[in-house]
């Protein structure tokens, strides 16, 4: 344990700096869907970079979009089985996991069009 003068001898930088033993981060890409009204769906994707601080026993995760897009869909482009699965669903988010390469090549080569990107695309990036 810390004493009281040693930790107020620190300015707020160091102490923050002390007590983060562990920082991880952590890229996914997501593919949200979820209705707008009968005839329209709102498919959007967006890649994010999670920040989790260890302090002490305890864990802070921060959530940063580095990169989204969305648009909107026609009922009609898409089969009735998808639309009566997001009508029970309400939303459906589908999620990969990225290593940092995996992150840094998405957002060079496809940051002006994300909706390009899928699963397959991803498991041949390395």
């Amino acid at each position: 344990m810390l004493s009281k003068d040693f930790m107020s001898s620190m300015s707020n930088e160091t102490r923050m700096k002390t007590f983060y033993i562990n920082m991880n981060q952590q890229y996914y890409f997501r593919r949200t869907y979820f209705l707008l009204d009968a005839n329209l769906y709102v498919e959007m994707v967006t890649l994010v970079m999670e920040s989790t601080r260890q302090i002490g026993k305890r864990s802070k995760v921060e959530t940063e979009v580095v990169e989204s897009d969305s648009r909107e869909v026609s009922t009609t482009n898409i089969s009735k089985s998808f639309i009566e699965y997001l009508k029970v669903e309400d939303t459906i988010i589908e999620e990969y996991k990225l290593s940092k390469n995996q992150a840094d090549i998405v957002l060079n080569k496809y940051k002006n069009n994300l909706f390009d990107v899928n699963k397959e695309l991803l498991d041949s990036i390395n």
